[in-house]
């Protein structure tokens, strides 16, 4: 019952904004409310600039929000995924943890790994994924008492980071359809031809310059065309 009341709470807090560095670090800022972390770091691959071009995998992971870590290291740090954490969690989405026995089915932490984990003073790792692909890394602290995390709120927590994967793709898509429209609607309107688009219910969705000229003539514009 208190996992799904948690779950509740950030079903709240992923819908605040279609701005994904916004509604990102509100879930930062209500995941140290609620868990009590006392460092958290969001590195997310930047976004698509747009569906209409097909471009790779990107292997930059740069900071975009973070609580409890020094700013000179959140705005000059970033992971990769040809090396560390971010390799290891783009090739297997699982947990990451820091210590003697971390990573013992997976060949052990390598140094790049050990050094991040110093770095961002962090111990935990946790892939941000959209259920395809990971998107992005979380690297999570202790709790603000020094103590470690049961294996129970980790599994919430990998949960939670999923669900803000899927919010976060889905202002991506929401953003690049955004885009998409309006380069239609700029090529369709700088036609010198006239072009008219007209939807399923035979309603006029977006008409050119041209066609406005061609059908009212020098009338100005009183109310919408039938």
């Amino acid at each position: 019952r208190s996992a799904l009341e948690v779950l509740r709470g950030f079903s709240h807090v992923l819908g605040y904004s279609l701005d994904f560095k916004l509604f990102t670090q509100h879930f930062v800022l209500k995941l140290r409310e609620i868990i009590r972390v006392n460092r958290i770091a969001i590195f997310l691959e930047p976004p698509p600039m747009s569906s209409m071009v097909a471009s790779g995998e990107g292997t930059r992971l740069p900071c975009i929000s973070s609580v409890g870590i020094p700013l000179d290291i959140r705005d000059c740090f970033e992971l990769s995924r040809n090396a560390g954490i971010g390799e290891r969690l783009s090739k297997a989405n699982h947990i990451l943890r820091a210590g003697p026995d971390a990573g013992q089915f997976f060949g052990g932490l390598s140094p790049k790994i050990q050094r991040e984990f110093e770095i961002l003073g962090s111990n935990i790792a946790i892939p941000i994924s959209d259920r395809e692909r990971t998107l992005g890394v979380a690297v999570l602290g202790d709790r603000v008492t020094g103590t470690d995390f049961s294996d129970d709120e980790l599994e919430l927590l990998f949960l939670l980071m999923e669900e803000l994967g899927l919010a976060i793709k889905n202002s991506w898509l929401h953003h690049q359809l955004s885009a998409n429209h309006k380069l239609f609607s700029d090529v369709l309107s700088s036609m010198s031809s006239g072009s008219m688009v007209v939807g399923r219910d035979l309603t006029i969705l977006h008409a050119n310059r041209a066609m406005l000229s061609f059908v009212r003539g020098d009338q100005e514009a009183t109310k919408p065309l039938e």
